[in-house]
């Protein structure tokens, strides 16, 4: 197990792979109309969890003694070096003026956080490939704070807004749970008018957050719905008899009849 640390092949794989995929669903076109679901699977859920996986074992940090111990272990880690050159007493100069080799695995790390936010601001991401998302942006983060990776700016505000937007509604969520268990008190008129404004200003708070959230849910659910109607033959294997039916018009058949029956019954809504 130690040796996957210490050694060059997950970084390789990380490099040469999970940053290829994570930039080709990242940057699919918008509209949806031939998505690459296997790809897109694999990667919020496959990759991230391994990213995850990764970083949060405890081969991956190591509890220092010495100083110079510890950064000279930190430059192997971080570097293409292996453990077999280790000196626990070797401190030259460069490791004395900087953490990071020359040839240096932080800008994959900085990729990869990169990366996962960009995957993360895709608007047809399920609720489950969202908090997997989120989860190894987390942990990223967590691990660029445990070990001062130096980190973008710009990145570092973006990842920081993101995660602020959760923590509002957590507590937001938490103060209405505790109000409902306190024992109801007599409040003077002004004291009701004060309470009434903030539970409105929390209630408007809470709807843009998930209006942000939930637009881009509905919006590839719409997109789905477009695809299904226009090709619904593509759900069905090919040369089953359901195909069939629905490349013969058996599905729209199908369906007429089900909005003539809601016509029937008075309801229209459900048919618009």
């Amino acid at each position: 197990m130690k040796e996957i640390y210490t050694s060059n092949h997950m970084w390789t794989l990380f490099e040469k792979s999970f940053l290829v995929d994570m930039a080709d669903i990242a940057t699919a076109p918008t509209d949806r109309k031939h998505p690459d679901r296997a790809l897109e699977n694999y990667v919020t859920n496959c990759a991230m969890n391994i990213i995850i996986t990764f970083f949060n074992s405890p081969f991956s940090t190591r509890a220092p003694r010495f100083r110079y111990k510890h950064l000279h272990e930190a430059r192997v880690y971080w570097s293409d070096s292996t453990m077999d050159d280790y000196d626990p007493f070797a401190v030259n100069i460069q490791l004395k003026q900087s953490p990071f080799s020359t040839n240096t695995r932080q800008p994959i790390f900085v990729q990869l956080l990169q990366s996962a936010f960009r995957v993360s601001q895709c608007p047809w991401l399920s609720a489950a490939q969202r908090f997997n998302v989120e989860n190894c942006i987390r942990t990223l983060s967590e691990v660029a704070k445990n070990r001062s990776i130096a980190i973008p700016l710009d990145l570092e505000n973006q990842v920081d807004a993101m995660f602020n937007k959760a923590t509002i509604l957590t507590k937001q969520t938490s103060k209405w749970r505790q109000a409902s268990k306190t024992p109801k008190i007599e409040r003077s008129q002004s004291q009701l008018m004060r309470l009434d404004r903030s539970i409105i200003e929390g209630l408007q708070d809470i709807v843009s957050l998930l209006e942000d959230q939930l637009k881009p849910l509905v919006q590839s659910e719409l997109s789905l719905l477009v695809d299904v109607l226009y090709r619904p033959q593509l759900l069905f294997p090919v040369g089953t008899e359901a195909r069939k039916k629905c490349e013969s018009g058996g599905f729209i058949r199908r369906l007429i009849k089900h909005t003539e029956k809601l016509l029937e019954e008075k309801g229209g809504k459900n048919c618009a």
